[in-house]
């Protein structure tokens, strides 16, 4: 028992200031915005916000993702509305709300397919993948992590290729229990 008081009082405060950080980080993003045109720079900036609220406030982050994808559209920027569908698809993963998820990675993964950008792709493909797990649904998992994996394989970005791999190691595990 003194154990764990001890261990909840090292971590604690640690805990709180990461979260102040991260939400130091989130209200300069949002600071920003309110200067920026209504440009491409304006929907990156909507992302780089959308994406750092997702393990905070995926909420907030769906706010900011669909406000990138109307601008997006607006401007009729296809790379600005496949990122913003693939924010979506990760606030609601963040959310549990995996149907949802899987919606607006497809978008957003048919838009990267008809650039090219391989890179994407293959993160998108990453992230179904991990929906699909937390779904249970190991062979669409493993499909979708395959996919990502062939993709990188290609690109001289390993880092991305040792996260995939990563993944396709949690998903046999967690098919064995």
């Amino acid at each position: 028992m003194r154990k764990a008081v001890y261990v909840l009082l090292f971590l604690f405060p640690r805990l709180l200031v990461a979260q102040n950080k991260q939400q130091a980080y989130i209200d300069s993003l949002v600071n920003q915005l309110s200067a920026a045109r209504n440009d491409t720079n304006k929907i990156n900036q909507l992302d780089l916000v959308s994406f750092a609220y997702s393990s905070v406030d995926p909420d907030m982050g769906i706010h900011y993702a669909t406000k990138a994808k109307k601008l997006s559209e607006e401007l009729e920027w296809e790379k600005g509305i496949a990122r913003a569908n693939a924010d979506l698809g990760i606030n609601y993963r963040e959310k549990s709300e995996y149907d949802k998820s899987l919606e607006y990675y497809q978008l957003a993964l048919e838009e990267y397919r008809l650039q090219g950008m391989k890179s994407s792709m293959a993160g998108v493909l990453a992230n179904i993948s991990l929906v699909y797990l937390a779904k249970s649904d190991f062979s669409k998992a493993l499909e979708n992590a395959f996919e990502a994996e062939k993709i990188c394989e290609e690109l001289p970005d390993k880092t991305t290729l040792a996260a995939i791999k990563e993944d396709i190691a949690v998903i046999y595990m967690d098919q064995q229990e």
